[in-house]
């Protein structure tokens, strides 16, 4: 890839990671566009999933839509360290209860929302 750069630095780069630390590597050499393998299709299944269970559909895109933004965040506060791996295990760790926090208040405002007959 830096070969390529050399000879095209305007060229942009679009790239598939097989996982986060892949993600974080392409992400570390500068290429901007970077989807992983199997993220979207699995935050599709979670939403088919939810929807059976009997929460709404737009609710089951807002919890995966919400998951979505937490793991991205919690990515981009990886990038900077991530060849640190206490560090990364630190954040990781931190992301993954904020969003078990965040998880847990939307679960608490869908039962409220159902228990006063709020809208569907």
């Amino acid at each position: 890839m830096d070969r390529v750069r050399e000879s095209f630095p305007n060229l942009a780069i679009v790239a598939r990671a097989r996982n986060v630390r892949h993600w974080l590597e392409l992400a570390d050499r500068g290429v901007a566009a970077i989807e992983r393998e199997t993220f979207e299709s699995a935050l599709k299944s979670a939403r088919a999933t939810l929807t059976l269970l009997g929460v709404e559909p737009y609710e089951a895109r807002e919890v995966a839509d919400a998951f979505r933004r937490q793991n991205l965040a919690t990515l981009a506060a990886l990038l900077p360290h991530f060849r640190d791996e206490a560090r990364t295990v630190a954040i990781a760790k931190s992301g993954r209860e904020e969003l078990e926090e965040s998880l847990r208040r939307d679960r608490e405002a869908r039962a409220q929302r159902s228990a006063d007959g709020g809208w569907r």
